[in-house]
């Protein structure tokens, strides 16, 4: 430390501070473009944050009128999306699509970001387009079979068949459907169904219908079922999908083994009746016993309701290692007054575990005899009936107790007791609630209400809901029973669900039109549960190779099913390697967690067979051809046909795919649907309309070529073209100089330095953007720099800025000050035509840096420079610290290399104030050093508080030109600046060279505040964070002082600050 301290004395590089902006999250549209057709009802538009997610954050949005109109096409909505701290998941913005019975054009509105706060930036895609495709429909809405196929098991129990309201959910409609045709024999195969479906306004949630299944013993091959739906009422209309087809497969002579064992119920339909109270059902595991295993089970729909004919059960069944004892699974039944047919439901196993597999009969059915038809006449006496007051009860597991009322109803005479019982259903007694069995008594007289107390045991096993029944028995002295006389208790579990896919990879063939992905809920079913989910393109291409979905999977309270996603895949004729995309879950709500996969690859493995077109080819190629070194003229390549390399004239019609093409002067390709162009080379004059485009499209004559609504797919890169109208550019697209666009409107919200091209000469390592040109065809005379001094902000203070050819400096001159920058970068801030929300004009940031936005979103950064490096390097010399380079990284600091490092110092770090100031000095150049703070006078822009904190010994450098009659300050920087900014959102670096420094949280949080020094010493030790050191007091005004010890080992001394 003493040897860095006599450096600094010597050459007077003591610290300063400076501000630069910390790294920002990036907030943006996952999409630039949406499609939704008008029967859709509904829009998800998703929105991500990037880059950082350090502190809290919000953005809004809006939507905007195109040719849709707000109110007559969709609803317009407008809003605020908020981050918490951490928080990388993605928001979704809904929007209402307003149907209509008009036959239209596709119309079209927009959904902008605007006024992002926190550490927060707008990123690349801050507006997003929504094509609403024309689809007229009744206001009631078409009311169909969600799909024209169903397949299901014959030892299902139940098959349920969705209807679906689109287009419309106005008024109260129905729809009668009924089993008209197939092979299926009703009573033997299944339970004849018919009936009306209905919806009130408002409501367009899909419908089932349920269909029983019968188990036979006979291998009869599958069978199918037909339905219809008819008579739509309430203005609703019968949609197209009027008609379904269920396919009944046969399981008849599947054999299933297994050393664990087979668990399957012992029938396939059992019967019980209505006032039965409860329904037991037997399973037994079969041929095998080896090991623990389970099975899940769960009560589904029929013509029997949950809530209203039976209660809902779900839970597990168990078998310790060597135990093949039959299980009971008990349910409810619930009693009313209604004369009613009899009615069906079902209950399924599912999930085996410890390999156990299930049997041929997996699901069996309950028929439900009515009750009221042929009533049991209880004749209730002078001492009355007992009965529970309620038939069910639900519980929390953590609530830690439920009592249940015991009633004696309609007669006190005599005394009289009644047995209660308890039976254990997926509950356990004992482990999962503790009541002991009993007798009630009540004396001759007395009616009092006895409550059953019953203790709850919680634990902290993610489970589903679990039940069990208490029965009153055996009245004495006349009582008799009432109804109801048994009560079922369901215990909800309170602990988390988990929420994954089922594999975490899938394989489909390219022709196979679909890959079905299974999002499965494990652990409890208790509680409502959302979870978003989104494909995202890797080598497969979104809307080439297959067509992405997003969207939200929901489960309500007791709903534990497996949902598929159905993902459509594009089948194309192009012989490559296999693909493959992915699919994301995120942003769960309720209570659960995302489990293992949360993320699924899907392989697309290409099946095409090369068919080698003759020699020589035909005008229609249909085939594979290899054009190197020949030229096709006025050619149609069917969606069939390939064609590598050579060179093609005229006009050529691509339905196919082209690869490593030229084109030739004047020559028009067409490319219809799904035509594809990889490595296209364009000469004079010629234009591609339509298609996908990817790899290298590159203009190679002398006037350039033309795209037209072509979609540039990602990872392509273009140069030397003109972008016309509708031409649509995926994300993470390269480009070249010379690319221009016809339409401001069409330009994407990219970085515009390589298509602007840079000046001649390198400036401290860097090329500056030429600003005399712009990236529209028809651009202003004087490019960006004359749209930057035709800005309010700078004519209003009379800058005029000039740009030298050479060097690329920006410079004006105010308050006899010379102002000069360099700019590094040119960003398009602008998406479309709308300019209402970025910030037009001129905004100086804390580091001097200029950001200057054009009318037309060009977004301009420079930084400032040493104004005479050749002087600096002079000094330096002089002072025998000859520097090897002068490197401007992209955060505008100058980092000034050694020659010779001295001490373990290699290199200085500096950033250059924005402006020179007059001087008159005989010795020139010359390093000279004031003492903080500066006078206010010498600052080139406004000040602010931190520019006036007095250190003592701390002095900053400033530089006076070769010619003797300018200065300029060079103020200290941090080594690197990113890894200081990243310990703490509240980290501020001023552009003066001091700093405050957060690292750590809560009680463990410290605050480091001083100021910078020049000197950096070159590391060792690689530790990959930063650290900081208390070190001995090196400026000698009472403080100990600090070292910086960056992520790559760099040290930076720092002088502590009260």
């Amino acid at each position: 430390m003493r040897q860095i301290q006599q450096l600094l004395l010597i050459t007077g590089l003591w610290l300063g501070m400076f501000s630069l902006a910390y790294a920002q999250a990036s907030l943006q549209f996952a999409s630039a473009a949406y499609a939704v057709n008008e029967a859709d009802g509904t829009l998800q538009i998703v929105v991500t944050r990037a880059a950082d997610s350090v502190g809290a954050v919000t953005v809004d949005y809006a939507t905007i009128d195109t040719t849709a109109l707000s109110g007559v096409d969709y609803t317009g909505k407008g809003g605020t999306l908020t981050w918490a701290d951490g928080d990388l998941t993605h928001r979704v913005i809904e929007i209402t699509i307003l149907t209509d019975s008009t036959t239209e054009n596709n119309e079209s509105f927009a959904v902008i970001l605007a006024n992002p706060s926190g550490n927060a930036v707008l990123g690349t895609n801050l507006q997003t387009a929504i094509t609403i495709v024309d689809t007229p429909v009744n206001g009631a809405g078409n009311l169909q079979f969600t799909s024209t196929t169903y397949t299901a098991k014959e030892n299902a129990g139940i098959a349920q068949l969705g209807v679906e309201r689109i287009g419309g959910s106005v008024g109260n409609v129905a729809v009668q459907y009924a089993i008209t045709g197939g092979t299926a024999v009703a009573n033997t195969d299944y339970v004849n169904v018919q009936g009306t479906l209905n919806w009130n306004t408002g409501d367009a949630q899909d419908k089932n219908i349920a269909i029983p299944l019968l188990l036979d013993d006979q291998q009869d091959g599958d069978k199918t079922l037909v339905l219809s739906l008819s008579t739509a009422t309430g203005g609703a209309t019968v949609g197209a999908n009027n008609t379904t087809t269920l396919t009944i497969q046969d399981v008849f002579g599947t054999v299933v083994t297994s050393s664990a064992g087979v668990l399957t119920f012992k029938t396939a339909l059992s019967t019980v009746n209505e006032n039965a109270g409860v329904a037991n059902v037997e399973v037994s595991r079969l041929d095998g016993t080896q090991g623990s295993v389970t099975v899940s089970y769960s009560t589904i729909n029929g013509t029997a309701i949950a809530g209203s004919d039976y209660t809902l059960t779900q839970g597990a069944l168990s078998w310790a290692n060597g135990e093949n004892n039959t299980k009971t699974i008990s349910v409810p039944i619930l009693t009313d007054n209604n004369t009613e047919d009899d009615e069906i439901f079902a209950i399924s196993l599912s999930n085996p575990t410890g390999n156990a597999v299930l049997g041929m009969i997996a699901s069996t059915n309950l028929k439900i005899l009515d009750g009221t038809g042929n009533p049991t006449t209880v004749v209730i006496g002078d001492a009355g009936a007992v009965q529970f007051e309620s038939g069910s009860y639900t519980v929390d597991e953590n609530q830690g107790n439920l009592n249940i009322n015991v009633l004696r109803v309609s007669g006190t005479k005599g005394d009289v007791r009644v047995n209660y019982t308890i039976q254990n259903g997926t509950a356990t007694n004992g482990q999962d609630f503790v009541l002991s069995a009993g007798t009630l008594v009540w004396a001759d007289g007395n009616s009092d209400v006895k409550t059953l107390n019953i203790t709850l045991q919680d634990d902290i096993t993610a489970e589903e809901n679990e039940n069990f029944i208490i029965q009153l028995s055996n009245p004495s002295n006349g009582l008799v029973l009432g109804t109801p006389a048994a009560a079922n208790v369901t215990i909800r579990d309170n602990d988390a669900t988990r929420v994954q896919f089922s594999s975490s990879d899938y394989l489909v063939n390219e022709s196979g039109r679909y890959v079905n992905v299974t999002v499965t809920r494990q652990g409890s079913s208790q509680g409502r549960i959302t979870v978003n989910y989104q494909t995202n393109a890797n080598t497969a291409i979104d809307n080439k190779d297959y067509i992405g979905i997003s969207g939200l999977i929901v489960w309500e309270d007791g709903d534990a099913s497996s949902k598929v996603l159905s993902i459509p895949i594009n089948n194309d004729t192009t012989i490559e390697e296999t693909e493959t995309f992915r699919i994301t879950l995120s942003n769960l709500t309720g209570n659960g967690t995302l489990g293992s996969p949360a993320q699924a690859v899907i392989t697309i493995k290409d099946d095409d067979a090369i068919v080698i077109c003759s020699d020589p080819p035909p005008s229609v190629i249909n085939c594979y051809l290899d054009n190197t070194g020949n030229t096709l003229t006025n050619v149609r390549i069917t969606n069939t046909g390939i064609v590598f390399g050579g060179q093609l004239a005229g006009k050529i019609d691509n339905f196919g795919s082209l690869e490593n093409v030229t084109l030739l002067t004047n020559a028009t390709l067409n490319n219809y649907e799904v035509g594809v162009v990889t490595n296209l080379y364009l000469n004079n004059y010629t234009n591609v309309t339509g298609g996908f485009i990817q790899g290298s499209t590159i203009g190679i004559g002398e006037y350039p070529a033309t795209l037209t609504s072509v979609r540039i797919l990602t990872d392509s890169y273009v140069q030397n073209v003109i972008i016309e109208g509708n031409t649509i550019i995926d994300t993470e697209v390269s480009m070249g100089n010379q690319v221009r666009f016809r339409l401001n409107g069409n330009i994407p919200p990219i970085d515009l330095s390589n298509l602007l091209g840079y000046t001649p000469s390198m400036v401290l390592g860097r090329f500056a953007i030429n600003l005399y040109t712009d990236v529209l065809v028809n651009s202003v005379r004087g490019g960006v720099l004359s749209a930057l001094n035709g800005l309010y902000d700078l004519t209003e203070k009379d800058w005029l800025i000039t740009q030298d050819s050479e060097s690329g400096y920006i410079a004006f001159t105010s308050d006899n000050k010379r102002y000069n920058l360099l700019p590094t970068r040119v960003r398009q801030a602008l998406e479309g035509q709308i300019i209402n929300d970025i910030d037009l004009g001129l905004i100086i940031r804390e580091d001097n840096r200029f950001l200057v936005t054009t009318h037309t979103g060009r977004e301009v950064t420079a930084h400032p420079v040493i104004q005479d490096t050749t002087g600096l390097e002079q000094v330096l010399n002089t002072l025998v610290l000859p520097v090897s380079s002068m490197q401007m990284n992209d955060e505008g600091n100058v980092k000034l290399n050694l020659v010779n490092q001295i001490n373990g110092i290699t290199y200085f770090s500096i950033r250059a104030d924005i402006c020179s100031s007059p001087t008159s000095r005989s010795t020139s150049p010359e390093l000279g050093f004031d003492t903080l703070p500066i006078s206010a006078n010498l600052y080139c822009l406004s000040t602010d508080e931190n520019m006036n904190v007095s250190v003592k010994n701390a002095l900053v450098a400033y530089l006076v030109f070769n010619n003797g009659q300018s200065r300029q300050y060079l103020y200290p920087a941090a080594a690197d600046a990113a890894a200081l900014r990243a310990l703490s959102q509240d980290t501020l670096l001023y552009k003066n060279g001091m700093a405050l420094i957060h690292m750590g949280e809560g009680a463990s949080r410290k605050t480091y505040k001083g100021w910078l020094t020049y000197a950096i010493t070159q590391g060792t030790n690689l530790n990959g964070h930063v650290e900081i050191f208390d070190v001995d007091d090196m400026n000698q005004d009472g403080l100990s002082d600090y070292l910086i010890v960056y992520p790559n080992g760099d040290g930076q001394l720092m002088y502590r600050v009260n």
